[in-house]
């Protein structure tokens, strides 16, 4: 079966719409489970293939181009070929006549070449080729390079001749903007990172194929690699045969991590989630919307329902963090969290280029849910004092996140404590179209977050934890955990095997809230909510009368609350 980015690739050119083809992203990956490179099953499949050949004849020359080598040919002999088209003299194998390297000596004879006959160019790592630099930074090999490839993609005789040109590239950021203008008739085709079902069928031969012995299910396994390449799940399967031992989950999890980190850097990283709902105390109401909105509708496709974006809201230490990592489990998704404080690069193109190989590895993670920390301070419009960069940046965020074919795909996650600092076109219907509050926790949920950190750390002991609840009023769920984390370092400092109501009192004459700014943010995340549904009771009132909250909001900021 053809890939989908082959079979688009056959369907444009037979159709007429393009004769020159950008295939980009996971271009140097295997195709399949046989193992052949995207290259060989362009030149294989397509390029030499007569059934897209004028009456069905094969081209005589497939042409190869790279800085590397320079010019060389898909089959023996076709190099023979090539100098007998262009100079008319007949020569052989050991002919030492030397052809160039340099771009644009090169691509004038490529020039001459599919002018002179039905025949096909290749031309791998473009963007080492045709670079995405001003034209004054650019050299005179690589401005006639350029110029060839501009004029090749508008010229109509080239599809009436049969001679097309594939250029493979990493990254469609890293080459020449002129290269991808509409005006310049050349059709972009995504090579995508594989899908579970790809991911499946490669990872079904590889285990056949290398007799590896799994300790997990090969359903799992493949859910396991989502972001994976081809050939970095057979690194996988590689080095568990050389060290003989079995394939689990964690191995693939720790191996997984740092090929994700090389091949994404910082920007990406991705979320194994440790904990569930159960593991949360309160936030009842966050935990119902998500159910409702989230979690049944990816488990049971009824996409309509899942929302584009998700903003949670409210102070420091409320559970806006944690619920995304246990909200990962419930949906049973992949999770990642999209650090945008490291896509900003130091070279003219670089921030775009690390925001677009993000956003295409987000895509090969679909279904996932994307975590944006501290939205307010890494995601703004910017000002033209750096050349526009974020402006641009924030631009593409937005054309992105409002992708209606992402819906059900991919769910943004953010998290502030400051809503009123985010700029207005991410927080309209479309993006961030559902506003969570998180606040301070109540008796009841005091209590229940209490339990749930005993029980998720395995400390022993049967504490009060009702009266230390009522003791804990103004406390965020991470100081109610802290609580709780130190009267079990208490406990075995004092020789205790488990917490008593003395390892209790010391806890709470330690561990103190921090009330700076809480009911200022707490204001702020109410005022946010469009929808009772998702605030907790006791605070429902105060959204009935927004303008008191406003003006308490505008008394905070003059006082310098920030």
């Amino acid at each position: 079966m053809r890939p989908a980015w082959l079979e688009d690739l056959i369907f444009k050119y037979r159709s007429s719409i393009a004769n020159l083809f950008v295939l980009h992203f996971n271009v140097n990956d295997y195709a399949g489970p046989d193992n052949r490179r995207v290259r060989d099953v362009v030149i294989q499949d397509f390029l030499e293939n007569p059934a897209y050949a004028p009456k069905g004849k094969p081209r005589r020359v497939v042409a190869i181009y790279n800085r590397a080598e320079g010019i060389t040919f898909a089959r023996p002999g076709m190099r023979e070929e090539f100098i007998r088209i262009l100079t008319g003299e007949r020569v052989g194998p050991e002919d030492p006549i030397k052809l160039p390297v340099a771009p644009g000596q090169a691509f004038a004879l490529l020039d001459r070449l599919i002018y002179s006959e039905p025949a096909a160019v290749l031309i791998e790592q473009a963007e080492t080729v045709l670079p995405a630099e001003d034209l004054a930074h650019m050299d005179q090999e690589e401005l006639r390079a350029l110029t060839f490839v501009k004029k090749w993609a508008g010229d109509v005789r080239l599809n009436r001749m049969g001679s097309p040109v594939v250029l493979l590239a990493g990254s469609l950021a890293e080459l020449h903007p002129h290269l991808r203008l509409a005006s310049t008739k050349i059709e972009t085709i995504l090579v995508p990172l594989p899908d579970l079902e790809a991911r499946l069928n490669y990872i079904e031969a590889m285990v056949e194929k290398r007799k590896l012995e799994l300790a997990v299910d090969i359903q799992d396994l493949a859910n396991a690699t989502a972001g994976l390449s081809r050939i970095l799940i057979e690194d996988i399967g590689l080095r568990a045969e050389a060290t003989g031992q079995p394939v689990t989950l964690d191995f693939v999890r720790d191996r997984k991590e740092s090929l994700i980190r090389a091949e994404f850097g910082d920007v990406l990283e991705i979320v194994e989630p440790r904990f569930d709902f159960t593991a949360l105390g309160g936030l009842t109401e966050a935990k119902l919307f998500a159910a409702r909105n989230i979690v049944v509708p990816l488990r049971t496709g009824n996409y309509r329902r899942v929302p584009l974006g998700v903003l949670l809201t409210g102070p420091s230490g409320t559970g806006k963090s944690a619920f995304f990592y246990a909200l990962v489990a419930e949906a049973g998704v992949n999770g990642v969290k999209l650090n945008f404080g490291k896509i900003l690069g130091p070279y003219v193109g670089l921030s775009e280029q690390n925001l677009e190989k993000a956003l295409l590895g987000i895509q090969s993670l679909a279904p996932c849910l994307v975590l944006i920390d501290e939205i307010d301070q890494l995601l703004q419009r910017g000002s033209g004092g750096d050349s526009g960069v974020q402006q641009r940046l924030f631009a593409r965020m937005l054309d992105f996140m409002s992708n209606p074919h992402n819906r059900g795909r991919i769910v943004f996650v953010a998290a502030t404590n400051r809503p009123d600092l985010i700029d207005p076109a991410l927080k309209r219907p479309g993006r961030f179209d559902r506003k969570i509050p998180f606040l301070l926790p109540g008796w009841a949920e005091r209590v229940a977050i209490l339990q749930a950190v005993q029980k998720r750390y395995g400390m022993a002991g049967e504490p009060d934890w009702e009266e230390a609840a009522r003791r804990t009023e103004g406390y965020t769920g991470a100081e109610l955990e802290s609580v709780v984390l130190k009267a079990w370092e208490l406990a075995e400092d004092a020789g205790r095997a488990e917490i008593t109501r003395e390892d209790i009192e010391g806890a709470l004459e330690r561990i103190r809230p921090s009330t700076a700014q809480v009911e200022f943010m707490t204001d702020l995340a109410i005022l946010e909510c469009d929808d009772k549904d998702v605030l907790p009771p006791e605070f429902r009132d105060l959204l009935d009368d927004r303008r008191a909250l406003e003006e308490r909001v505008q008394r905070y900021k003059l006082m310098n609350l920030r």
